[in-house]
């Protein structure tokens, strides 16, 4: 289990549970805090978009993305709660496990990329409300892993997808799992990546967009560094505005227990 991977590394962290489960039919209520949720739910049918059946496409992003916000659902209500009473214990954290393709579409992945980048945006949103009420959200990218799904995968993976894969070989799954352990225990933020070309793709990839013409090119070249600059101010803006929200919140709830 993805679990059993992370939890060594973590012992010095608060006894606590460390969660990656099925999806819950209701709000867990776990005996200790859930200090870390993993989130992996996932699986890649690499084929060429018009040899994906309709019902596959569909059950790829009921998988890969309702199945890890489902478990978020469950268990975020007892995170909150476990802050809300303790609101100078150390942050909890949510981690999903999206993929290198979720910002770098490579084609064989036109169902699978969009399912991943959906648990992107879905994390980035859920880190800017909760990050003032204690829970932090996180994402992983993984390279090729060598798993028996990566295997699964192969067996129905369109040719010009597995020459866009072939560069490197995979990962092991323990070198995944120390990766995503070693960035939690040093703090780390919204991104974990593995290896150089991970590192570098999740911080390229829009310059890998689409362009047509040169002269987009140069345009991206000359507004990078701008709107990265802009990207992170309004970003900071963001945060700003909903942790004043919970602080106001809080104040009324005082008032009222008062």
């Amino acid at each position: 289990k993805p679990s059993d991977n992370l939890a060594s590394p973590l012992r010095k962290r608060r006894n606590s549970q460390v969660a990656a489960a099925p999806p819950p039919p209701t709000t867990v209520a776990p005996t200790q805090p859930i200090d870390l949720l993993v989130c992996n739910a996932g699986y890649s049918y690499p084929a060429r978009f018009l040899n994906i059946p309709a019902a596959e496409a569909r059950r790829q992003m009921d998988i890969n993305f309702f199945g890890c916000i489902n478990v978020i659902r469950g268990a975020l209500p007892s995170m909150l709660s476990f802050h809300e009473r303790n609101p100078k214990s150390q942050p909890s954290r949510i981690v999903c496990i999206s993929s290198l393709a979720a910002i770098i579409p490579a084609a064989g992945f036109t169902i699978y990329a969009p399912t991943k980048a959906a648990l992107v945006a879905f994390c980035h949103s859920l880190d800017m409300e909760s990050a003032s009420k204690g829970v932090r959200a996180q994402v992983v990218y993984p390279p090729d892993v060598a798993t028996p799904g990566f295997d699964k995968e192969n067996e129905v993976k369109s040719e010009e997808c597995k020459k866009i894969c072939e560069g490197s070989p995979p990962f092991t799954a323990a070198q995944m799992g120390k990766a995503i352990a070693d960035s939690l225990e040093a703090g780390g933020g919204f991104t974990i990546t593995l290896g150089f070309d991970g590192w570098l793709l999740a911080r390229l990839g829009a310059m890998m967009q689409p362009n047509t013409f040169l002269s987009g090119v140069a345009e991206l070249l000359g507004v990078t560094t701008v709107s990265r600059i802009i990207g992170f101010i309004y970003s900071k803006i963001h945060y700003d505005i909903v942790k004043a929200v919970t602080r106001r919140e809080r104040r009324g709830a005082s008032r009222t227990q008062n």
